[in-house]
């Protein structure tokens, strides 16, 4: 009895100092996060942008946190330098798929450097994840129209207009050139007639009354 008593108390000492450890190293580290985006955020603000990739860099070989790897991006971005961005940004999307962030922002580095084939890529790919995010939908609408692949352009043109996105980029796509100029003119979109209230031009099928020959 004794010795069941001194085995469950051992554990029972073990499962708190994992617990405390746990604690200690979840405080550790959120510590290293804050301290370093201070850091490097202050560097940043200051043009001192080497310096705040150095930070983000030693943070992250402590602390694989998405969060410094993003950070880092942005900076090196602010810097203008790109292509490593674009570097940083794909290694976030490896390692953190779930974190959309790295996607959107990887996007919007492609474009920037030009490199609108690999842009157009990638925001397919978002918008798979994310079908429903009209602004990158649109944005990719128009980079498909301006390369001249308009069969891709109607698509999403037509997936917005579905999703309720109407406006002159999406009717100028689709080539509803009554309604796109109703749009550059800034007048509202006419609200669509019930279907009861639309009458056909064409005969009716139900059978005309004969004349009734009045009695005298």
């Amino acid at each position: 009895m004794k010795r069941r008593f001194w085995v469950e108390l051992t554990a029972l000492i073990l499962i708190l100092l994992a617990f405390v450890s746990c604690r200690t190293a979840d405080s550790n580290a959120n510590e290293i996060l804050k301290s370093s985006i201070d850091l490097a955020t202050a560097y940043s603000k200051a043009g001192r942008y080497d310096e705040a990739i150095d930070v983000y860099d030693r943070a992250w070989s402590q602390l694989e946190d998405y969060r410094i790897l993003y950070n880092k991006a942005l900076t090196l971005a602010a810097c203008g330098r790109y292509s490593q961005a674009i570097e940083v940004c794909r290694q976030g999307v490896e390692s953190f798929p779930s974190i959309m962030a790295f996607r959107t922002a990887l996007a919007s580095f492609l474009e920037t450097e030009d490199r609108i084939d690999e842009c157009c890529t990638e925001l397919e790919e978002i918008l798979v994840l994310d079908p429903y995010n009209s602004t990158l939908r649109l944005k990719l609408m128009k980079l498909l129209y301006e390369k001249g692949n308009i069969i891709r352009a109607k698509h999403h043109a037509s997936v917005l207009w579905d999703q309720g996105t109407i406006n002159k980029d999406t009717v100028k796509v689709l080539e509803y050139e009554a309604l796109y100029e109703i749009l550059t003119r800034g007048e509202a979109v006419p609200e669509p007639l019930p279907e009861e209230s639309i009458q056909s031009d064409e005969p009716s099928s139900e059978t005309e009354p004969e004349p009734q020959i009045p009695q005298t």
